[in-house]
């Protein structure tokens, strides 16, 4: 590090900011910003991008501002007759295309000093997203001043294990409220500004290649070439994840060094290395601009541009020291980055080229193009493996075969994609003629991917690494690449040379082994159960040593609640087969996030699900009639193998210390209520109990009470029947059961008002302890040392604890 000053003094300032983001306030958002959650208000600002998803179109709005002490939230029921009076506004100032007068938004240019009521918001992004009933004519454009007014709440924060934290993700990116729903109110053509204009361009090639190539190759080549992800389908993003080859839809050092240095070396051309550096600089940071800034992208044009300099000096590029200064430059602006995926990968793969790869060739010295190629691409799954099971749960060993073939493919793709991109502005034709070769290649990626699916062990889901296990793993390497700089080489005959050599190949080789195994190590509990929060349903994960079952799982508020909430719930656990399903009753919200799971079934070559979850078997509740959704569950499951089962009261699972008795439903004193005769299950583990009631109610209650009242002692813990209705768990179901605690799981500020206020009054009466998923979270609760513990996921206090 004393040879190279500017690198030390870059990592002392950069580890200085990790702990600032540990300890302090920097980069946390002003408190101003947190309290305008939740409520209604005006907002007045620039728009700095324009997306257009499947919802509909989104907007990114920069030096905004609004007054926190104007609650607006009781005049709600007038939106539209304010949207009326911006027509009537729009006619008296004559303005076209819906653009009118300063107005308002005068307020916002004139507005200074950060912090205060009404002040600008320079350093914080609001993401809107419009809504589909706006009559305002005219689409904003970036570089467009706009006033706009909606309910405003802080991006949504991870409540399970292993779901994505939104919260997180756009707190890095500076992005501090999201706008819901908004209506546009006022819109004026701003004056022009070069990232403006770029931003326009971003949509007029995406628009371009969209014409040019379809839909879902536009979607992927727009990744590539210009970062926007907005329009990728999450199944394209989930193929090329599982595919190990996700990095080319990042922009990054391969599309810098593509496009940066073809612009440096045709510039070189002139003789002049400034006149070619500051060309090739110059368009390396509009295509940093261009491709919206992401972590990985200004990492690659701080690494170029650190380059050129040196070319232009007649020096030698330090890598450490240019790696260093990138990181200053995007911790400094935003800290919160430190914990983001894409930087923590981005800077994981450079640095494992820059500082293992070189121990690497060291200990298995190759020859041959292909095999250094190959080298590099395992060495770097190996340098990054921790970030990845740390975020994504799961490894694709195939990932450097993957890479082999489809890297080397890489610049015709982009040569293709922004040529045809290009020429579609002027002629749709052109563009298709110039994007045939990236077009097939497209298909080649995803054919590839496909079969990479099919195969054993495609995809292995680890869970996620404790921190302890990361830093050993990486203080291995650590060890590794100071032993191979440290050591010298020694004289001797060639056959002892290469004794030695193989000594150290084979210890390296098994240390890694066992770092990699000590990685993927999974403590499995003796009895887990973890009540997870999918809005208003059902998820309920159920964990012991012998087995492993999932009771409902559905969400009549979540979209996607398998993908989002429940599937990265059990990757997290490192979980990859369940020995069944339990389904209480058919409703939506017990059986959407199930019926989503097996849709998406998909076997390889060892009928195991590919990239998902295997599922042994299916168990529907017999309540005596015919259901029309367990019906479909039952015949989707059967397409792909799965054992699909009637269970009815009187049936057991024996699994271990652990046994689950079902209770209900019995054909025999059938209502005829879904809800009523919902699957009612009897968890037994040593002294502990629990009762997994679903929608259990009313008539169904009390028939269960006469018919076990007199056997049921008292229960650990209650999943309360119906999401906490005032119909549910009545005074008589409570004195059979006097459960230690109860959890209800419901969504957040759900339209059916549960749990009811009469339910609560209920459980406080018998000082019973309640857990609630829409304020708490995902719920845990497992055995520990005799104890039972408890742990919440998304509550500000008392996280965890004894039950």
């Amino acid at each position: 590090m004393m040879k190279r000053p500017i690198c030390a003094g870059a990592v002392f300032l950069t580890i200085v900011i990790w702990l600032g983001s540990l300890y302090g306030e920097s980069g946390r958002v002003p408190r101003h910003l947190s309290e305008a959650s939740g409520r209604t208000l005006q907002v007045w600002g620039q728009v700095a991008s324009r997306e257009e998803t499947a919802g509909g179109i989104r907007l990114y709005i920069e030096n905004f501002s609004f007054d926190p002490k104007d609650n607006l939230k009781a005049n709600q029921s007038t939106s539209e007759n304010k949207i009326q009076e911006n027509n009537t506004l729009e006619e008296k100032t004559g303005t076209q295309a819906g653009r009118t007068g300063p107005g308002a938004l005068e307020k916002n240019e004139a507005a200074g000093g950060a912090g205060k009521a009404g002040a600008v918001e320079r350093k914080w992004k609001l993401l809107a997203y419009l809504s589909a009933e706006t009559s305002f004519s005219g689409e904003p454009e970036p570089g467009d001043w706009i006033e706009l007014q909606g309910e405003c709440t802080l991006p949504e924060q991870a409540a399970n294990p292993g779901q994505f934290d939104a919260r997180a993700y756009y707190f890095a990116r500076k992005t501090a409220l999201v706008m819901k729903k908004a209506h546009i109110l006022q819109l004026r053509q701003g004056a022009g500004s070069v990232t403006a204009w770029l931003a326009g361009l971003r949509n007029r090639l995406t628009d371009s290649m969209e014409a040019v190539f379809g839909v879902q190759d536009a979607a992927v080549i727009s990744a590539i070439t210009l970062g926007d992800r907005s329009r990728l389908p999450e199944e394209v993003k989930k193929l090329y994840q599982e595919g190990g080859i996700a990095h080319i839809l990042a922009v990054s050092s391969l599309h810098i060094t593509l496009v940066c240095m073809g612009i440096y070396r045709i510039a070189r051309k002139t003789g002049s290395y400034w006149l070619s550096g500051i060309l090739s600089g110059i368009f390396a940071v509009l295509f940093c601009l261009l491709t919206g800034r992401s972590a990985s992208a200004v990492r690659a044009v701080v690494m170029f541009l650190v380059w050129l300099g040196s070319q232009a000096a007649g020096r030698t590029c330090d890598r450490p020291t240019s790696i260093a200064l990138a990181a200053l430059v995007i911790l400094t602006d935003s800290p919160l980055y430190l914990q983001d995926s894409s930087f923590l990968l981005s800077f994981g793969c450079v640095l494992t080229l820059v500082l293992l790869l070189p121990a690497a060739e060291k200990i298995f010295p190759v020859k041959t193009r292909l095999g250094k190629a190959l080298l590099a691409s395992c060495t770097l799954q190996i340098g990054t493996l921790p970030v990845t099971m740390r975020f994504f749960y799961q490894v694709t060993p195939y990932a450097p075969l993957m890479n082999l073939a489809v890297v080397p493919c890489m610049s015709c793709v982009m040569a293709s994609g922004l040529a045809g991109g290009l020429a579609g502005l002027v002629s749709p034709a052109a563009g298709t003629v110039l994007a045939a070769p990236c077009h097939y290649l497209l298909k080649l990626f995803e054919l590839l991917c496909l079969l990479e699916r099919k195969l054993p062990g495609a995809v292995i889901i680890t869970g996620c690494p404790e921190s302890w296990k990361i830093a050993a793993y990486y203080g291995l390497l650590a060890g590794i690449c100071l032993v191979l700089y440290l050591r010298k080489r020694k004289n001797g005959k060639q056959k002892q040379r290469e004794r030695r050599t193989a000594v150290c190949r084979c210890g390296v080789s098994a240390a890694l082994l066992a770092a990699v195994l000590l990685l993927g190590a999974r403590r499995i509990p003796e009895l887990r159960i973890t009540f997870l929060d999918v809005g208003q349903g059902d998820g309920i994960l159920l964990e012991t040593r012998n087995f492993t079952c999932l009771i409902d799982g559905g969400s009549s508020s979540e979209d996607k609640v398998w993908q989002y909430r429940i599937e990265s719930a059990l990757k997290y656990y490192g979980i990859s087969r369940l020995d069944a399903v339990f389904v209480s009753h058919g409703d939506l919200d017990h059986t959407s996030g199930i019926q989503e799971m097996l849709e998406g079934y998909e076997e390889n070559f060892r009928g195991r699900n590919a990239g998902g979850i295997t599922l042994d078997r299916l168990i529907l509740a017999d309540s005596g009639y015919a259901d029309e959704r367990l019906e479909a569950l039952r015949a989707e499951a059967e397409k792909h193998s799965i054992a699909a089962v009637r269970l009815k009261s009187g049936g057991r699972i024996r699994a271990g210390e652990m046994e689950l008795r079902c209770l209900s439903p019995s054909p025999e004193w059938s209502t005829g209520d879904p809800n009523q005769d919902s699957m009612v299950l009897l968890l037994r583990y040593r002294d502990f109990s629990a009762l997994f009631t679903g929608d259990l109610e009313g008539r169904g209650e009390q028939e269960f009470v006469r018919r076990y009242g007199n056997s049921l002692s008292q229960v650990t813990l209650l999943k309360v029947g119906h999401h906490g209705s005032g119909n549910a768990t009545g005074e008589e179901f409570l004195s059979v059961l006097s459960p230690r605690a109860a959890v209800i799981s419901c969504g957040k500020n759900n339209r059916y008002g549960h749990p009811a206020e009469e339910l609560l009054q209920r459980l406080n009466k018998r000082k019973t302890k309640i857990l609630r998923t829409d304020q708490d979270g995902a719920v845990a609760v497992w055995l520990q040392n005799g104890r039972i513990r408890l742990q919440k996921f998304d509550s500000e206090t008392d996280r965890s604890g004894n039950l």
